[in-house]
């Protein structure tokens, strides 16, 4: 749970200094006192709000690593590597963070029952999957097998 929540202030701590660095200048702004924060929360839930999660099942080869490749089924996430079936594991789907969390958010997560692991939804559409390896952080990035 550690591990989700330093992930979610990483998150959260990226986009303050991304903000903060962006903002600077000598400019003026008929707003100031409006909060900056806003927009941020806003442009989350937007990208959240449109993604088609029914889009996940298929066949997704890496981007990084051809010889990696997933599955996903209605019921199994499969992990392949060189052809060989590696991690198969019943997952789940939902707006509720992989913590032992019921808060639920605007982002999408998919949990690995077997494997107690947590990704990240960032973008699905019907030729590319953004994955984040909550974990670690790491983005994995899959095209589908056509």
């Amino acid at each position: 749970m550690s591990c989700l929540i330093f992930t979610g202030m990483k998150y959260l701590l990226s986009l303050f200094l991304i903000m903060a660095l962006t903002s600077c200048g000598n400019h003026t702004n008929k707003n100031a006192n409006a909060p900056q924060d806003t927009v941020v929360v806003t442009a989350v839930a937007n990208r959240a709000a449109k993604l088609d999660i029914t889009l996940l099942p298929g066949t997704w080869v890496s981007v990084d690593d051809p010889k990696s490749t997933l599955i996903i089924t209605k019921d199994y996430y499969i992990l392949c590597y060189a052809g060989n079936d590696n991690d198969t594991s019943k997952y789940t789907v939902s707006h509720k963070s992989c913590a032992d969390s019921d808060n639920n958010t605007d982002e999408y997560y998919i949990f690995l029952e077997e494997e107690e692991m947590c990704y990240g939804v960032e973008d699905v559409s019907k030729d590319n999957l953004s994955l984040v390896y909550l974990e670690r952080g790491n983005m994995l990035e899959y095209r589908r097998v056509k």
